[in-house]
């Protein structure tokens, strides 16, 4: 029977496949591999791209807001309102969530199988680039639609 591979290996797998899995134009991020979790941003750290090991054993993948409440908010409610698109380019299982101190997100979760296995890393790396290609350009909008006048 083979070892059960560590949640670090896997995601530094995912790390080492999304570019590959990525449109030209969205390989220019920045990102971090820390503990349980795999990161993805273009402007702000804290508006980020994620594929994450919960403490239940599941995997997330999807897009978090975890900037100030209202920023989170403001960002989340314009891609809420792109739900039946948002919906049509990344299937049924993307769930609107919301959680911690004002916390959102764009996410799916995975369990069973063989999670940590080589085949279910890559799947995890192509289905972040596609949470990226989707939601990146609508992000994108986004912020520059809601961003605060100056003053």
């Amino acid at each position: 029977m083979a070892q059960r591979r560590g949640k670090k290996l896997f995601l530094r797998q995912v790390e080492d496949e999304l570019p590959s899995h990525l449109p030209p134009k969205l390989r220019a991020f920045e990102s971090e591999l820390w503990g349980s979790y795999y990161k993805v941003w273009y402007d702000a750290p804290k508006i980020h791209f994620e594929v994450q090991w919960l403490r239940n054993g599941w995997l997330e993948i999807g897009l978090h807001f975890e900037a100030d409440a209202e920023t989170n908010e403001r960002l989340a409610k314009e891609l809420e309102g792109k739900r039946s698109a948002i919906k049509k380019a990344l299937g049924d299982e993307v769930k609107f969530t919301a959680h911690g101190s004002g916390w959102r997100g764009i996410v799916e979760r995975w369990s069973g199988g063989d999670m940590r296995g080589e085949e279910a890393a890559t799947e995890a790396a192509s289905r972040l680039a596609e949470y990226v290609t989707a939601l990146a350009p609508m992000l994108e909008k986004a912020t520059t639609r809601t961003a605060s006048p100056t003053s």
